[in-house]
């Protein structure tokens, strides 16, 4: 009867609902607010929502205070379809709010919902909203997996422009992933839906976004063609602020091409629209890329005018990140310009915001969780209740039927009073059997109850340690920036107050003085070099090595080029043989042979450096050597020079980190290749390099000798 009877009075309810509200909403949001109190709660738990949902973009926190209003109502008035709308809005708000593990917790609550009472639309939308959360997160294996499902449902309803937007979000993860390939065929198929349905404003993001993808792997001519396209659709739909975002990009891509003039041309266009948008957050961001540019064209004076508009704004708007990073910029500006008081200025401000914004965040992290813990509280006593509610119930229709059963029965003994003795027997019988079945039914109430405690208990363990794990995440994330970033400011400190004292006191100074300052300037530049090189061997191995054919003849050109002064200054001759085409990652491969031929150059004695590059096929490999006719090197230290910080000479005789080596070496290593080599003291040392080859194994012929 439970079954028939639900629906019919939900129905009921929003008959009504539309007939005396919903079709006369004001306008205004505020006057929607005052009449909430008035409706009866199955008009107030809809247009609680329908608030949550317009104040979501607007201010996260009354969209949270009318969701979470929502949420309770629902739960006691026994409306699901409410609650997962409730669950999705409230995930929208932690999510919009960086609380993400709060956003998953209210999405897949709303899910478990959904899926009970077999909504498969309201299942695809939790569905994409958790595969959102997860790419925030960084998992993008479990996003990957709440996209597609999503995408099954709305494909097999029919619902292709969803379907679109589902694509355009799996897309962008695998442009996060660095799997470009999957990005632009999802692109693709998401752009050939929205031009079937003539949709411009999909048409316009997916254009931006196949812009991004094609910057980023160096297709500029793509790239400019989809911005292009894109910047005109926005321009004829009147998204200001989204074409602003497009000529910034196309800015930041001509300023990757050097090509400084119409990068200029781009952020100017952007920064007029962003002045006429009044918009301070676009306009202060464009002044940071003209800086870049400035800056890439050695325009120190101009890249500070531009950076100090920019921290102008951002000071005025209050964006405190935002203030710290540009306070690191122009310090480093100041420096290049030579005023270092400015610099110190400029860089005790980032010190100073940089130390407050992390206690801010920790506060706010801290503030999250404990109203993670408040919700769930509140949700715990909800459903208490509704349990005891629904115990009350069945005792109440228990106690019915006793009450009926022995009205029943009295009437069989006045009807029979003659087989009374039998029937009091029997009615006996039955009492006792009622007694024990209650008592039965009381245990196993308090057995669940009893499982229920523990239940809630080892949950709360497990909420512990999750705080925990992610305390020690976040730990682990500091340290790592200290590592990376804070070890080298107090080095630029030492080193720039040092240059200033040796520039201000010079003629003040003995010659004992300098030489102890120029002791300490050298030791600030060594250490700095000796981090720099370390993060650098740190970084190799961290990340998944993305491989594609890489000539070595053009590689091998480019690191010559770059060692050009080099050559020039030790008169060397450097002949280069046939180079294979190779499986490799090209920026790293670079790395490689430039610090092996940096090392041919440098420790070639007192004679001119004449150095031989060849290469031959075994298998599916290439072994590249590369010969000198340099000092050698001792069959001693064989087992030692690729080792990190081994130096094998002194830093007044040869210059150096003693890290070179081992980041070949390791570089090789992550391409499943080998490094060894041969050498004989005072006759030269040949360097061999083994590396897997394309299939088929392709060659361009490129000799000669290069001085």
């Amino acid at each position: 009867m439970n079954t028939y009877f639900r629906p019919v009075v939900i129905f009921c309810c929003l008959c009504a609902f539309f007939s005396q509200g919903l079709w006369a909403f004001p306008s205004n949001i505020d006057s929607l607010k005052l009449e909430v109190p008035k409706m009866r709660p199955v008009q107030k738990v809809p247009t609680m929502l329908f608030i949550a949902e317009r104040s979501l973009r607007r201010s996260t926190e009354e969209a949270l205070k009318y969701a979470n209003r929502a949420l309770e109502l629902a739960y006691r008035e026994n409306m699901d379809s409410s609650l997962v709308q409730a669950y999705d809005i409230l995930g929208k708000c932690h999510y919009f709010n960086g609380a993400i593990y709060q956003a998953i917790d209210c999405y897949e609550k709303g899910l478990n919902i959904a899926y009970e009472r077999g909504d498969q639309r309201q299942i695809a939308v939790l569905q994409n909203g958790l595969g959102v959360a997860f790419n925030k997160k960084g998992e993008f294996e479990k996003a990957l997996e709440h996209f597609y499902k999503s995408l099954e449902i709305m494909e097999s309803s029919g619902n292709d422009r969803m379907a679109a937007s589902i694509r355009s979000n799996i897309g962008a993860l695998h442009k996060e992933m660095k799997q470009y390939d999957d990005a632009i065929d999802n692109y693709s198929k998401a752009l050939a839906v929205m031009q079937r349905y003539k949709d411009r404003r999909g048409i316009s993001h997916v254009y931006n976004n196949l812009g991004d993808v094609y910057s980023e792997t160096n297709d500029y001519e793509k790239a400019i063609s989809f911005y292009r396209n894109s910047l005109s659709l926005k321009l004829e739909l009147g998204f200001s602020r989204s074409a602003i975002n497009t000529l910034s990009n196309m800015g930041r891509l001509f300023l990757a091409e050097v090509m400084y003039d119409s990068a200029e041309v781009y952020f100017d266009r952007a920064l007029a629209m962003a002045q006429s948008e009044k918009n301070p957050y676009l306009i202060q961001k464009i002044y940071e890329g003209k800086s870049e540019i400035y800056l890439a064209k050695g325009a120190y004076a101009q890249a500070r005018i531009s950076y100090e508009k920019s921290l102008e704004i951002a000071q005025l708007n209050g964006e405190r990140p935002e203030v710290a990073e540009l306070s690191k910029k122009l310090a480093e500006v100041y420096a290049l310009l030579g005023n270092y008081e400015k610099a110190y200025q400029h860089e005790k401000l980032h010190a100073e915001l940089r130390d407050s914004i992390y206690t801010e965040e920790s506060q706010r992290q801290v503030a999250d969780m404990q109203a993670r813990r408040k919700l769930q509280e509140k949700e715990a006593e909800i459903k208490n209740l509704q349990q005891d509610e629904a115990f009350t119930r069945l005792k109440l229709t228990f106690s019915i039927l006793i009450s009926i059963f022995f009205v029943l029965s009295f009437l069989a003994l006045y009807v029979r009073f003659k087989e009374k003795k039998r029937s009091n027997v029997l009615l006996e019988d039955k009492n006792h059997a009622i007694r024990d079945t209650y008592a039965l039914l009381e245990r196993r109430t308090r057995e669940i109850s009893d499982q229920n405690d523990l239940l809630k208990q080892q949950t709360e363990e497990i909420h512990h340690q999750n705080e925990l794990l992610k305390q020690s995440n976040s730990d682990l994330e500091q340290f790592a920036y200290v590592a990376s970033h804070d070890l080298r400011e107090p080095l630029r400190t030492i080193r720039s107050y040092m240059q200033l004292l040796q520039k201000r006191y010079e003629e003040k100074l003995d010659a004992s003085a300098k030489e102890f300052i120029d002791y300490a300037v050298k030791g600030a530049f060594r250490m700095d070099q000796l981090l720099r090189d370390l993060l650098d061997y740190s970084r190799i191995g961290r990340t998944r090595l993305i491989v594609s054919p890489v000539p070595l003849d053009s590689l091998v050109e480019e690191v010559l080029h770059n060692l050009s002064r080099q050559i020039d200054d030790s008169n060397a001759v450097i002949n280069v043989g046939k180079l294979p085409v190779v499986n490799g990652h090209e920026s790293q491969l670079e790395q490689l042979f430039q610090n092996l031929l940096s090392n041919a150059l440098k420790f070639s004695g007192n004679k001119p450096p004449e150095i031989s590059i060849s290469s031959e096929t075994k298998d599916h490999e290439a072994v590249i050597s590369i010969t000198d006719n340099g000092i050698g090197i001792d069959d001693r230290y064989r087992d030692k020079i690729f080792t990190i910080f081994q130096r094998l000479h002194t830093q007044e005789k040869y210059q150096g980190t003693g890290i070179g080596l081992a980041i070949c070496k390791r570089v090789v290593q992550q391409h499943g290749g080998e490094l060894w080599f041969e050498s004989e003291m005072g006759k030269g040392t040949t360097f061999y390099v083994s590396l897997p080859l394309t299939e088929p194994a392709l060659e361009t012929p490129k000799a000669g000798a290069i001085k």
